[in-house]
């Protein structure tokens, strides 16, 4: 279902989505002491949250790559192109891109990454992600959820090596 927001409200909406993710306790920073990430780098994942966000609830598109419907990837694709960051279309070929991250040490903005089958999403803190599910549009669902935990592959830190 995708619903049209009136530009009105837009900015509300951003500012609400803006308090909820500075209130939460998303990491927007490794727990490493020795890889502290750039007042650039947080602001950049923590825009990229945001944008993936505001897509919640367009539909599911098989091959889709706009707010009129997306696939996993081509939903993942169309956030991150939106800061300036080419992404390829499959999540085969994500797979190649940045670097494996282990899941306790993800960062919100980092690709999670699902096979049986082939799945993409965004990290957003506190164990959730967002992605366009199949069967319910784009929405933030857990990673401990069952079907979600039997497939998962690893994380992909795309945005780091944009900052070295």
């Amino acid at each position: 279902m995708y619903m049209k927001i009136d530009k009105r409200f837009e900015w509300l909406i951003s500012i609400f989505l803006l308090f909820l993710i500075g209130c939460s306790s998303a990491r927007f920073s490794s727990q490493h002491l020795d890889f502290a990430l750039k007042e650039d780098e947080k602001d950049l994942r923590k825009e990229i949250v945001i944008e993936a966000l505001k897509q919640r609830g367009v539909r599911y598109l098989y091959g889709g790559s706009s707010p009129s419907g997306f696939d996993c990837s081509g939903f993942v694709q169309y956030v991150y192109k939106k800061f300036g960051i080419d992404l390829p279309r499959t999540v085969k070929a994500m797979e190649k891109e940045g670097k494996w991250v282990k899941r306790d040490d993800f960062i919100a903005g980092d690709l999670v990454i699902f096979h049986n089958p082939r799945h993409v999403g965004i990290y957003a803190g506190k164990g959730k992600f967002v992605h366009a599910s199949s069967s319910r549009g784009v929405v933030l669902d857990r990673l401990d959820k069952e079907y979600y935990r039997k497939r998962f592959v690893g994380g992909k830190n795309i945005i780091s090596d944009l900052f070295f």
